[in-house]
């Protein structure tokens, strides 16, 4: 499994930490979905450990990924999107999908 996190997905990663009082041992709990044309679903809660059946994730960030949300992660990249609209993290997999379209592509930083 290889994950990529942008610059700007770690730092909104540690910020939530920090706010929800983890410890160096708390990480982001990431689950995603399958969520149509325009990507995946995603849900985080900050945790200090990971449950039993998560892998653990560390980039500069811990990631505690459920073990039914790993093929969403391969060849994953994990970006956080901050605009006037919408403040969300976003997981783009390196799956190959034939039957989506690509509006799910990276935005710039």
């Amino acid at each position: 499994m290889k994950i990529s996190i942008t610059p700007k997905a770690k730092q909104f990663i540690s910020r939530m930490i920090r706010m929800c009082g983890g410890t160096k041992s708390a990480g982001m709990r990431l689950i995603v979905g399958e969520g149509g044309c325009s990507g995946f679903t995603t849900d985080f809660s900050v945790v200090e450990e990971p449950q039993q059946s998560d892998t653990t994730w560390e980039d500069g960030v811990r990631l505690f990924i459920p073990k039914e949300c790993l093929p969403y992660f391969e060849e994953a990249i994990v970006h956080f999107v901050e605009t006037p609209t919408e403040t969300r993290l976003i997981v783009l997999s390196g799956r190959k999908n034939n039957n989506s379209c690509s509006c799910s592509s990276l935005p710039p930083d």
